[in-house]
């Protein structure tokens, strides 16, 4: 699977923030302190393995185009 720029951004970012939210676990954070950093980091890496929407958006685009050509 090719991940584009906006991908590997989120999943490095995401990375980061799960390794600060361990991190903050282990040095003895309050749990309202680590847990935002960490799930918000999981959330982050899952994201950046979504199904890229530019695909669909011009399959969408293709459909659009050719109803109107047929309403010509």
């Amino acid at each position: 699977m090719k991940l584009s720029k906006v991908q590997w951004t989120l999943l490095v970012v995401g990375v980061f923030l799960t390794l600060t939210g361990i991190y903050g676990k282990t040095i003895g954070w309050d749990k309202n302190d680590f847990i935002t950093f960490f799930y918000t980091g999981t959330s982050f890496m899952w994201i950046a393995f979504l199904d890229n929407r530019r695909s669909k958006r011009c399959y969408w685009r293709k459909k659009k185009t050719e109803e109107a050509q047929t309403l010509k």
